[in-house]
């Protein structure tokens, strides 16, 4: 897969401190999902930054400036032009037996970035070539990761103990 990029240095002490004060704070506020992908019964919780591009868009979170202002360092770092932001959550998830679907985020092509925010080892994220069947990469998470890609079938899993808890965008 071409224009797949990791970044382990994305973040500077600034903002790990707001990361670490703010969303990963107990007093956060997170939404329960019973569901990540139609029927799959894969409960989460979420909380939406930048609404879908489908449901009309916008800010919807106190943290939307802190997000947008992650996603323009990242793209002027790597040298990516971008568009519009055609969605941005946090998702945290936790131990369970139910596996989430492969997906694609959206019908039209676009670009993903994932930023990693719990030092949890565990709940990768799992890339698939086309067919659906080989794995193209299996992304392990590290805290303040982030990783790029363009859209393609994908699955995140869920750790063995405690949480994980991302930051996901996806642009064009």
């Amino acid at each position: 897969m071409k224009n797949f990029i990791q970044d382990d240095n994305l973040l500077n002490k600034k903002e790990i401190d707001f990361v670490n004060k703010t969303i990963l704070d107990h007093s956060f506020p997170w939404y329960y999902n019973e569901e990540s992908n139609k029927g799959d019964n894969y409960w989460f919780y979420s909380h939406c930054v930048i609404q879908r591009i489908e449901l009309g868009g916008g800010n919807t979170s106190h943290i939307s400036s802190f997000c947008i202002s992650l996603l323009n360092k990242f793209c002027k770092k790597h040298k990516i032009k971008y568009e519009k932001i055609l969605r941005c959550c946090l998702n945290t998830n936790f131990p369970q037996e139910n596996k989430s679907s492969m997906h694609t985020d959206h019908d039209s092509d676009y670009n993903h970035l994932l930023v990693y925010l719990t030092d949890n080892k565990e709940g990768q994220t799992i890339l698939y070539k086309d067919d659906k069947k080989t794995v193209y990469k299996k992304i392990k998470p590290k805290q303040f990761r982030a990783v790029s890609f363009p859209k393609c079938w994908h699955i995140g899993t869920s750790p063995k103990k405690n949480r994980r808890v991302v930051l996901v965008y996806t642009f064009k």
